[in-house]
């Protein structure tokens, strides 16, 4: 009886996580090589990119912060529901500038990658959306990518 039990609820488990890929706790390498390779970033950049997603949110994309200003903070990066993303606890007026829900930027590392580089661009090319890059700037960030084969 158990078994029976057992085998759809495991399916449907599986079902749901193989909808939600990118949802992980990220081991920094694989998050490095993967900013590189599958999404082009510059190797120049990789490093600071690396130095934001872990003061942001320890590379794990199911991150949510929430911040003293009644908006939250989703994924990897941490985007905010004020300005980036939009869900139902957005606060108004939300700019929603990436068009993106976000629960895809805590799903899809695809919609996360599109909206930071629009972050980025809006920005002028700086890291400005970004509190943590001014502790980025003061140290080595080399760190976040040594060891790693592949960059």
């Amino acid at each position: 009886m158990a078994r029976v039990f057992f085998i759809p609820v495991t399916l449907s488990l599986l079902a749901i996580f193989a909808n939600y890929g990118t949802a992980k706790v990220w081991e920094r390498c694989d998050l490095a090589r993967t900013l590189l390779h599958t999404y082009q970033f510059p190797r120049n950049q990789i490093d600071t990119w690396m130095c934001i997603a872990y003061r942001e949110s320890r590379y794990d994309s199911l991150h949510i912060n929430k911040n003293i200003d009644g908006s939250q903070d989703y994924g990897l990066f941490q985007i905010n529901n004020r300005y980036w993303c939009t869900n139902s606890e957005s606060p108004q007026p939300n700019q929603d500038m990436c068009n993106v829900t976000c629960d895809k930027v805590l799903y899809s590392l695809d919609e996360t990658i599109k909206c930071i580089k629009i972050m980025y661009a809006k920005s002028r090319n700086t890291w400005q959306p970004w509190i943590t890059y001014p502790y980025c700037q003061k140290e080595d960030i080399t760190q976040y990518t040594k060891g790693c084969t592949g960059l």
